[in-house]
């Protein structure tokens, strides 16, 4: 953008200076460009270096050495969403809801009167205000379980059904079984340990001299609980309230993940409604500087038209992308909110 910016303003200053040389134009609207000529070159180097740091901030970022070679593939012209898509899924497809400003700059009606609102259509606003403005569908259609933080707390919730059953599973009597079998050996000396002798086996003089010998037992062993201090009444107790503060979690994370999901769907509304005007702004800006140079160029417009018709131009670009880069950043929030971020992560 600033390399066609510097492009077309090197062209009327070419044309600038032959008409000054030609004794048409004053050396004042030659500099005048040179100014404005040199102020865009500084900036398109500094957008140049700015450019250079955050490939190296996303090198570091990525654990990657700086002195790799990084290409991105992706481009500002791909990153341009689609206004229109968003918004059919946001429910705001049409102008009364939210879809744009479409005809910007036209002349306005005179406002029509206004009617008393009646409460019932009080009370649907403030519903619908609650919902971020999302229609009884849309909020119907809300997967909670998109979201890691509900996952999360559903394994915590399982957990803490487990716990308060063990802890109410210590009232129960306990059979248990138990059983062993080993061997143990000795001897005079660690040679003689170690020769691991058997029942089987006799010294010189006909006598057994084993050294190892083996051992076995079974055994039942039944536990009744009869009294513990109530330790284990209260642990049931802490273990039911522990499951109780997971539930009412549960509503807790509801509230706030609707509160970010209104949040994030009014932020890219409104993201998308500054995109659209910033867009047509773009457009208007464009042509009023065409028209300029056109007058500039056969000798009907003046010199401070032209200047201030392409720095307009460039404010108007600056702003077109600042609300793009807006819009990108409003979309990475909503599919935050509403879990698409991580499915898509999944995938």
């Amino acid at each position: 953008m600033l390399s066609r910016n510097v492009q077309r303003l090197d062209t009327i200053l070419y044309q600038t200076n032959q008409t000054f040389k030609a004794g048409f134009a004053e050396k004042l609207d030659v500099q005048r460009l040179q100014v404005q000529r040199n102020n865009l070159v500084v900036e398109q180097q500094k957008a140049q270096r700015l450019t250079e740091l955050s490939v190296a901030l996303l090198k570091f970022q990525m654990g990657l050495p700086q002195d790799q070679t990084v290409q991105l593939t992706d481009s500002l012209s791909a990153a341009v969403v689609d206004a229109g898509s968003l918004r059919q899924r946001l429910g705001v497809a049409n102008l009364a809801t939210g879809a744009g400003v479409t005809g910007l700059g036209g002349v306005p009606n005179a406002p029509a009167p206004t009617a008393t609102n009646t409460p019932e259509q009080n009370r649907q606003d403030q519903q619908t205000a609650l919902s971020g403005a999302r229609t009884g569908q849309l909020a119907a259609a809300f997967n909670y379980n998109n979201r890691i933080e509900f996952s999360t707390l559903e394994t915590q919730q399982a957990l803490a059904g487990l716990d308060l059953a063990n802890r109410r599973a210590g009232a129960y009597p306990r059979l248990v079984a138990t059983a062993a079998y080993g061997f143990t050996g000795s001897a005079n000396n660690r040679r003689d340990l170690f020769a691991f002798r058997g029942p089987d086996s006799r010294a010189a003089n006909g006598f057994p001299n084993q050294n190892w010998f083996g051992f076995g037992n079974v055994g039942l062993s039944l536990n009744i609980p009869v009294f513990d201090g109530f330790r284990r009444k209260y642990l049931v107790q802490q273990a039911r309230i522990a499951q109780q503060t997971i539930e009412r979690g549960f509503e807790t994370l509801r509230q706030s993940i609707d509160l970010q999901d209104a949040q994030s769907r009014t932020t890219l509304i409104n993201a998308l409604d500054v995109l659209d005007n910033q867009r047509a702004n773009l457009d208007l800006a464009d042509e009023v500087a065409r028209v300029s140079r056109i007058k500039f160029k056969e000798g009907v417009g003046s010199n401070i038209e032209v200047v201030t018709a392409e720095t307009s131009l460039r404010e108007a670009q600056t702003n077109y992308y600042s609300a793009l880069y807006d819009v990108l950043v409003a979309k990475v929030d909503r599919d935050k909110a509403t879990g698409e971020l991580y499915n898509q992560a999944k995938k």
